[in-house]
């Protein structure tokens, strides 16, 4: 194993975060949207042609609806992280991360593997999630992260492969860590070594198809 490769929602983190993420959305999206740059604004005049809704509270209203029915069109998914960026910046948000977690991140740079966050999240949300954590900021332990928009969908084995290409490491040489089955089984068909993380909060698991681990100790 060279590189670890980490979920956020249920596995760094508690997954209630993405109720977090959305409560901010709908609460701020709507006075973000009065400041926000063109290519945010660009974003939400597509979904709002789209949709025929009219207002930013419909618009804001109707991303969340769909979010949280996972569907992860990429432009709800960045008009989203748009909102919850500002809300890193301007204090709104901050993220509780496991104390397991920066311990195993500063073990495996030590022993010179790579470690990689792949979340639905934008790569800025991740990185000012782990910037402004409960553990202090731990973006010097990340050497990058990849989201579902740039790279594809987290339960597709194609996705697994090009974050494979992107950083060179083979499959085989991979280690992915996620509470979803789902995930774990696009990865373990893409040749990534995988664990299911066990998290509190976390959806009761199944079934047995993939070793558990419940503290990134045991990685």
């Amino acid at each position: 194993m060279k590189t670890i490769l980490s979920d956020i929602n249920g596995t760094t983190s508690p997954a209630a975060i993405a109720k977090d993420f959305m409560a901010d959305f709908l609460a701020n999206g709507e006075a973000y949207l009065s400041r926000a740059e063109p290519k945010a604004l660009a974003i939400y005049e597509s979904i709002k042609r789209e949709t025929g809704l009219d207002s930013p509270k419909e618009v804001l209203t109707f991303i969340k609806a769909e979010l949280e029915k996972r569907n992860f069109k990429p432009d709800y998914l960045s008009l989203a992280g748009f909102v919850n960026v500002d809300g890193y910046h301007n204090g709104r948000l901050r993220t509780e991360v496991y104390p397991d977690v920066p311990v195993a991140f500063r073990d495996w740079k030590k022993n010179g593997k790579g470690v990689y966050t792949y979340s639905n999240g934008c790569g800025a949300l991740q990185e000012q999630l782990f910037k402004t954590s409960t553990q202090g900021d731990l973006t010097g332990l990340i050497d990058g992260y990849f989201d579902s928009v740039e790279i594809g969908d987290k339960n597709s084995p194609d996705s697994y492969k090009r974050i494979s290409d992107s950083i060179q490491v083979a499959p085989s040489d991979i280690m992915f860590l996620s509470d979803l089955e789902k995930e774990l089984e696009a990865a373990d068909k893409a040749g990534c070594q995988v664990r299911q993380v066990i998290r509190p909060g976390n959806k009761p698991v199944e079934s047995d198809l993939y070793k558990r681990i419940t503290s990134f100790a045991q990685v």
